[in-house]
């Protein structure tokens, strides 16, 4: 009779812990808040001339290069004299990959914005998908003035300051990885989010909480068996 008891209170237990799974995975109808997302720079090229093509959702970017042609001997995947070049950045190649023909990429662009931030004097900015990535600057108290690139719509002035840089032209998916053009260094940048790098997808999410309700209704059967 112990032995009963003790085997309902664990398949009671084990019940409870189902639905309290279920309910805090499913997903909740809500406005998701914007995002001060974490980044990493990388540094693509040093350059006056060129400029990117295109970046697209799953973070792969070209950049047209068509002003190395000038150069003596150089060579577009192999072809000389091409009338076109361009070098292409993929997320899962540890090398690019350079064409004569613009590679087919599935643009995810964002837009130019220039979001008002309190305290900052914002110059211009990217946009997409609750994402931002905001060029200009910030008073400091000994008078003189923090100039960079800071994400996030309210951004604290150093734990989101992504960069002493600027934006002179790029692009930002819905993912908030960036492309961007740093005029004060004659940079090409791409910006990594890596908050979004770690996120589950909302597909997962939901096969795990449609789970743990398949799991609670097996234990509530057998319960009542």
């Amino acid at each position: 009779m112990q032995a009963k008891l003790l085997l309902r209170s664990l398949q009671s237990s084990a019940l409870s812990a189902a639905l309290l799974l279920a309910a805090s995975t499913l997903p909740v109808a809500s406005t998701l808040p914007a995002h001060a997302d974490t980044y990493r720079l990388t540094n693509v090229a040093y350059t006056q001339s060129e400029n990117f093509y295109g970046l697209d959702t799953a973070g792969d970017f070209a950049i047209n290069i068509s002003d190395r042609l000038s150069q003596a001997g150089f060579s577009c995947a192999g072809a000389l004299n091409a009338p076109s070049c361009f070098e292409t950045f993929y997320a899962n190649q540890a090398t690019p990959v350079f064409s004569v023909a613009a590679p087919s990429l599935l643009f995810d662009h964002g837009s130019v914005c220039r979001p008002e931030i309190s305290g900052f004097q914002i110059s211009t900015g990217l946009c997409n998908n609750g994402h931002f990535l905001a060029a200009g600057s910030h008073p400091l108290a000994n008078g003189s003035e923090l100039r960079g690139i800071w994400a996030g719509p309210h951004p604290d002035v150093f734990a989101d300051l992504v960069s002493l840089g600027s934006i002179d032209g790029g692009f930002i998916n819905s993912n908030g990885d960036a492309v961007f053009i740093d005029g004060i260094d004659n940079t090409l940048v791409f910006a990594d989010d890596l908050s979004t790098d770690i996120a589950p997808e909302p597909a997962s999410v939901l096969l795990l909480g449609t789970g743990a309700l398949t799991l609670a209704g097996a234990i509530r059967r057998r319960l009542s068996a």
